[in-house]
C-alpha cells in the first residue's frame, strides 16, 4: 500500500511534459529492446557462422596439406626407383601448392588461438618434410643405379617416413580440436536463436502490456490535465484578485510599448479607468519627453542592450488630473510562446522622497554633533559615517563605508568584541570604554554606546554606535592616579611628621608649663620679699629707696606678664578649641567688662555684631589683647574705642578703632613683631607679645590682620575671622 502510494506521489510530482514522455517511452523502449535483442543476436549467429566456415576451411587446408605432402613422396619414391623426370611432377608442383596452404593456415589461425603453436609445429615438420626430400633427391643424383639403395638413402628413406608420421599426427590433433570447437559453436549458436526467439516473444508480450499502460496512462493524463485546466482557471482567478489588491502598480506592455493590462494599484497612481489605457502607449503615463514612435518609451527604460531590466529606475509620472509625481518603475521581460511582453512595477514614491529629505536633513544634525556616530549592519560592515568620525578618526565617509569596523579601528576592549556584541544581542544596549586608533595610527580612548536596532519580528538590522574621544580624560585620570599616589605617599609621611610634631609639641608645652612654673616662683617669691622688705622698713625707707621698690615689683610682674605671653604665643595654633555658639556682642560685654577701662574711656559696640559657630577663646583672645592695646597705648585720659563689623560673606570683617596718638607708616609691619615696642617698657607696661599672639591667631584661623593709621589721627586695626573653621573638633 505505502509502495503503490509512493509511485503515485511520484507519477503526480512528474510535470505533464515528462509524463507524456514516460508514456511515450514504455512502447519505444519495448520495439527498441526487441530490435535491439534481434540485432544482437543476429551479430552474435554472424560471428558464430563465419567462426563454422573458418573452422571447415582450416580442415579442407589442412587436408590438402597433407595430400599435397604425400603426393610429392610419392614422387620422390617414384623418381629414386625408375629415374624418370615425369615421376617429380606432383613434387614440382607441391613446392609450391604447399607454401600456399600454409599461408591460409596462417590466415584462417588468428595469432591469440590456441592453434598457433599447432600450426607452427605443422609448419616445422613441413619445413623438415621438404627438406628430406630436397636431399633425398640430391643423394639419388649423385649416386649411380643399383640394385640395393644406399646407407645414406636408407636414413633419408627412414627420417622422411618418421616426420610424415609426426606431421600427420599433428594434423589430425589440429583437425580434431577444430571439429570440437566446431561441434560447441554450433550448439551455441542453436542456444543463442533459442534465445532470440524468447526475447521476441518477451519483447512482444512486454510491448503489449506496455501498450496497454501507455493507454491507461494517457487517459490518466487527460484526466488530471483536464484538472489542471480547472486549477490554472482558478490560479489566474486568484492571481487577477492578488494583481487588483497589491500595493504596487502592474502595468503589462507589448514590445510595442502599448498597454495590456492595468491593476487596481496602477489606477489609483494614476487616475485612470482601465478601458482609458489599454492599448495605449506608456508614454501617456510618463511625462518624460518621448517621440511619438511608440518604440522609444522601451528604449528610453530597457536601453539597447536591456541593461536596465529588472533595475529600479526612477521618472516623474503623470496623473489623469496632470500633476506629475516622483515613482520608481523596474521592467522585466517575459517570452511568451507568440509575443514579448514588459511587466512593470509601478510605485508613487512621494512619501518616500519626503521621508528620505527627513531623513537627510537629521543627517545633517548628526553631523553637526561633536560625538562620532557611525552604523554598522549585522556583518560588522560600516554602513553610516558622520562628520563628527571623520574628525575624530581622519577617515572619510567614502574611505570608511563598507569597512568592517574592529579591522578599521583596531578596536581594543577591557572584554573580549565578540562578548560585547552578545549582550548588545540580548539587551539591546551596551556602553563602555575603548581604544581606537586613528588613521594617522594614533591611539584614543573613547567612551562608546551601542544601540541595536531590530525589525517588526525582533530580528537585528543593524547597530548604532556613538563614540566620544576621552583621552583627555584618561590621560588626566592616569596623571591624578600618579599624583594620588604620590599624595598618598606624601600624607603617609606627613602623618608621620604630624605624629612626631604633635609629641615634640606635647613636649614643648609640658617644657614651657615647666619653665613657666619655675621661672614664676622665684619671681613671686622677689615680689613678696620686696612687699616684706617694703613693710618692714616702711619707716626707714627715702623716696628713692620706694621708688626703687616699687620699680622692681613692676619688673617683677613685668617678667612675669612676659613668661606668660610666651607661654601663649607658644600654644597658639596648636592647641584646638571645640567650636560652640558664639554671641559676639555678649562676648565683647564680657571683654569689656573684665578689662574695666578707666573712667574717661568709652568703648562702643557697633550694631550687626553676628552670632556663629566658632572658636571661643581665640576671638577672645583678640579682641581683647586689640581693645587692652587701645587703651593702654592712649596719649590722653579720655578716648574711645570703637567696635564694627561688615559681612563679607565667607567671613566677618571686624574693625577696632581708637582716637589715639596714631602709628607712624613705617611701624605698620613692626608692631606685630614679638617683643617689638613703639615705647620704652619703663614709660609704658609692655611685653611685646600682645600684637604677635593676635596676628598669629588670626592666620592661624584663616584670616588675615592690618592697620590704618596716621600719626594723630588714631588706629584701626581690621582683622577678618571665617565663618566655618577648619580644623576644629565639635562641641558635643
Amino acid at each position: 500500500m505505502v509502495a503503490a502510494n509512493t509511485q503515485r506521489q511520484i507519477w503526480s510530482d512528474l510535470v505533464v511534459r515528462w509524463r507524456g514522455i514516460l508514456i511515450i517511452s514504455i512502447p519505444v523502449s519495448c520495439l527498441l529492446t526487441s530490435l535491439m535483442a534481434f540485432g544482437l543476436q543476429q551479430s552474435n549467429t554472424d560471428k558464430a557462422q563465419k567462426y563454422v566456415d573458418n573452422t571447415e576451411q582450416v580442415l579442407l587446408e589442412s587436408d590438402r596439406l597433407l595430400k599435397g605432402l604425400l603426393d610429392a613422396e610419392t614422387a620422390v619414391r617414384g623418381y629414386d626407383l625408375t629415374r624418370r623426370q615425369e615421376f617429380l611432377e606432383p613434387y614440382n608442383s607441391a613446392n609450391v601448392t604447399l607454401r600456399q596452404n600454409l599461408s591460409n593456415l596462417n590466415q584462417l589461425v588468428a595469432k591469440e588461438s590456441v592453434h598457433h603453436q599447432q600450426l607452427q609445429q605443422i609448419e616445422a615438420l613441413t619445413q623438415k618434410k621438404i627438406s628430406v626430400m630436397r636431399r633425398n633427391l640430391a643423394l639419388v643424383n649423385s649416386q649411380k643405379v643399383t640394385a640395393n639403395p644406399s646407407p645414406q638413402l636408407i636414413q633419408l628413406v627412414n627420417q622422411g617416413k618418421y616426420t610424415m608420421d609426426a606431421l600427420r599426427t599433428a594434423i589430425d590433433v589440429l583437425q580434431q580440436e577444430e571439429r570440437h570447437l566446431l561441434e560447441q559453436q554450433k550448439r551455441k549458436l542453436e542456444n543463442d536463436q533459442d534465445i532470440t526467439t524468447a526475447v521476441l516473444w518477451s519483447s512482444g508480450i512486454i510491448g503489449f502490456i506496455g501498450a496497454i499502460a501507455a493507454l491507461v496512462l494517457f487517459d490518466r493524463l487527460n484526466w488530471e490535465l483536464a484538472i489542471q485546466a480547472n486549477r490554472l482557471r482558478e490560479s489566474n482567478t486568484q492571481l487577477q484578485a492578488i494583481l487588483d489588491n497589491v500595493v504596487d502598480g502592474i502595468i503589462t506592455i507589448d514590445e510595442d510599448g502599448h498597454i495590456q493590462s492595468f491593476n487596481h494599484a496602477a489606477q489609483l497612481i494614476f487616475g485612470y479607468e482601465p478601458a482609458e489605457v489599454l492599448g495605449k502607449n506608456l508614454k501617456r503615463l510618463i511625462r518624460e519627453p518621448i517621440p511619438s514612435d511608440s518604440m522609444e518609451v522601451l528604449r528610453y527604460f530597457v536601453g539597447n542592450n536591456k541593461l536596465k531590466l529588472r533595475r529600479q529606475q526612477q521618472s516623474l509620472g503623470r496623473h489623469k488630473n496632470g500633476n506629475e509625481f516622483p515613482l520608481e518603475l523596474a521592467l522585466s521581460e517575459m517570452q511568451l510562446a507568440d509575443q514579448r511582453l514588459f511587466i512593470g512595477i509601478v510605485r508613487d514614491i512621494t512619501q518616500r522622497q519626503q521621508a528620505e529629505e527627513t531623513l537627510r536633513k537629521q543627517a545633517q544634525l548628526l553631523d553637526l554633533a561633536n560625538d562620532a556616530i557611525l552604523v554598522r549592519d549585522e556583518n560588522d560592515q560600516i554602513t553610516y559615517w558622520n562628520q563628527g568620525a571623520e574628525r575624530l578618526y581622519g577617515w572619510t565617509k567614502a574611505e570608511a563605508l563598507g569597512q568592517f569596523t574592529n579591522q578599521l579601528l583596531k578596536t581594543q576592549s577591557p572584554q573580549p568584541i565578540e562578548e560585547i556584541q552578545e549582550i548588545v544581542l540580548e539587551e539591546g544596549y551596551w556602553k563602555g570604554e575603548l581604544v581606537n586608533t586613528k588613521r594617522d595610527g594614533t591611539q584614543i580612548y573613547v567612551a562608546s554606546r551601542w544601540t541595536l536596532q531590530v525589525d517588526e519580528e525582533g530580528e537585528p538590522l543593524a547597530t548604532l554606535e556613538i563614540n566620544n574621544d576621552i583621552t583627555e580624560r584618561k590621560l588626566a585620570e592616569a596623571a591624578l592616579h600618579t599624583r594620588a599616589s604620590e599624595l598618598a605617599r606624601l600624607t603617609s609621611i606627613l602623618a608621620q611628621t604630624n605624629a612626631a610634631l604633635e609629641k615634640r609639641n606635647h613636649e614643648l608645652d609640658q617644657f614651657a608649663y615647666i619653665v613657666s612654673h619655675d621661672l614664676k616662683a622665684p619671681l613671686r617669691a622677689i615680689a613678696n620679699l620686696a612687699t616684706w622688705l617694703e613693710e618692714d622698713l616702711q619707716e626707714y625707707l627715702s623716696g628713692d629707696t620706694q621708688y626703687q621698690m616699687e620699680l622692681l615689683r613692676g619688673r617683677v610682674h613685668r617678667m612675669e606678664a612676659l613668661i606668660e605671653g610666651i607661654l601663649n604665643y607658644s600654644r597658639v595654633g596648636r592647641l584646638k578649641a571645640a567650636l560652640e555658639w558664639v554671641d559676639v556682642h555678649a562676648l565683647l560685654m564680657d571683654i569689656i567688662d573684665s578689662i574695666a577701662p578707666p573712667p574717661g574711656f568709652t568703648v562702643i559696640i557697633g550694631s550687626g555684631m553676628p552670632q556663629l559657630r566658632t572658636e571661643r577663646l581665640p576671638l577672645e583672645q583678640v579682641f581683647t589683647n586689640l581693645i587692652s592695646n587701645a587703651i593702654k597705648h592712649h596719649d590722653r585720659l579720655e578716648g574711645q574705642v570703637n567696635l564694627s563689623v561688615q559681612d563679607q560673606g565667607d567671613a566677618y570683617l571686624f574693625s577696632v578703632a581708637d582716637n589715639g596718638p596714631g602709628i607712624a607708616p613705617e611701624f605698620h609691619e613692626r608692631v606685630f613683631v614679638i617683643f617689638e615696642t613703639l615705647k620704652a617698657r619703663d614709660k609704658v607696661e609692655n611685653t611685646g607679645v600682645g600684637l604677635a599672639i593676635v596676628k598669629k591667631i588670626v592666620e592661624d584661623k584663616g584670616g588675615i590682620i592690618r592697620l590704618e593709621s596716621q600719626i594723630g589721627q588714631g588706629t584701626t586695626f581690621y582683622f577678618t575671622w571665617p565663618k566655618q573653621l577648619e580644623n576644629a573638633s565639635e562641641l558635643n
